[in-house]
């Protein structure tokens, strides 16, 4: 027995330190801190749609001068071909008044020509909603809003005729005024195809002719489409 427990208390140091080191190293690999968990990895967000594509746009289509069965494009007068260079309404207050159109021996776009310019030219008013005082008042207003003094002064005489002439007729709708202006002969009014007289001088026409196709017509919309433009 005291043999035995001698054997025994031979190794037991040995056993200690073992059990020791064994101690030691768990004590060290608990203070190792352990790796944490991966955070989960978030859902990847949808792609984004992409923006539907726009279809391109038609170039926009011009729309051809609109077109009166009254006035046709060509005429014929004092043996000289015409041409309509355009036409279009005289509106107020939404409704239309008249519908004038231009003919030219020479056609031509520009508003000085085609008042200066010495040829046979025509200018043909449909009635519409127009009466003898509207016509007058737009006349005499017109007149004198594109012309200077010392014009209306040369020309009074001829304005009062012309005007004289007008009383002489009562459009209805549908009626034709017609203004004619023949170089070196003068300005020939018609109403309902009948002539009512023929007023004489260059200076005349291209007054009257202003009313229209002057600086401050009494309407830009129609001056440009009575050009044409």
């Amino acid at each position: 027995m005291l043999a035995a427990n001698k054997g025994n208390a031979k190794g037991w140091p040995r056993n200690f330190a073992t059990i020791r080191l064994a101690l030691v190293l768990t004590a060290a690999v608990s203070l190792i801190p352990s790796p944490s968990p991966a955070a989960p990895a978030k859902p990847a967000k949808p792609a984004k749609k992409a923006a539907p594509v726009k279809p391109i746009k038609k170039a926009r289509k011009i729309k051809p001068a609109k077109k009166y069965r009254h006035f046709p494009d060509k005429i014929r007068v004092a043996g000289k071909k015409l041409t309509l260079a355009g036409a279009g309404e005289r509106k107020r207050f939404f409704n239309t008044v008249y519908v004038a159109g231009l003919y030219l021996e020479r056609p031509t776009k520009n508003d000085h020509k085609a008042v200066a310019s010495e040829q046979v030219k025509q200018i043909r008013i449909r009635a519409k909603n127009l009466t003898r005082r509207k016509l007058i008042d737009a006349l005499n207003r017109g007149l004198h809003n594109n012309n200077t003094a010392a014009t209306l002064k040369a020309v009074g005489p001829r304005i009062e005729k012309f005007i004289r002439l007008l009383k002489t007729t009562k459009p209805k709708p549908g009626d034709r005024l017609v203004l004619t202006y023949v170089p070196k002969k003068g300005t020939a009014v018609t109403f309902r195809a009948k002539k009512l007289g023929l007023i004489k001088g260059r200076d005349f026409m291209r007054a009257l002719f202003a009313v229209w196709l002057g600086e401050n017509p009494a309407s830009a919309s129609l001056k440009h489409k009575m050009l044409g433009q």
